[in-house]
């Protein structure tokens, strides 16, 4: 349901790792609909109540169960990291 890059990975270690991160998970979560389709979105939050955790590439983040609901009908959520 979650696939996180290798790129991805290194860099959420980053900011993951960082004094701002501190006690905070990462939330991955619906911010709507564009052009393409659906749009999510992360964050970093203290609280993950009511939330269900996923693992991938040795990174945790945590989904609504809503949103978790919605993928399994259109499969998973890619993570990945790009330089411009």
């Amino acid at each position: 349901m979650l696939e996180v890059t290798d790129i991805a990975k290194e860099e959420l270690s980053k900011v993951l790792s960082s004094d701002s991160a501190k006690d905070k998970q990462l939330i991955i979560y619906f911010r709507g609909y564009g052009w393409s389709g659906p749009s999510l979105g992360m964050a970093l939050e203290e609280s993950v109540d009511g939330m269900e955790k996923l693992e991938s590439n040795g990174v945790t983040a945590w989904i609504d169960s809503k949103l978790k609901t919605f993928l399994t009908q259109i499969g998973k959520i890619t993570v990945d990291y790009r330089k411009d």
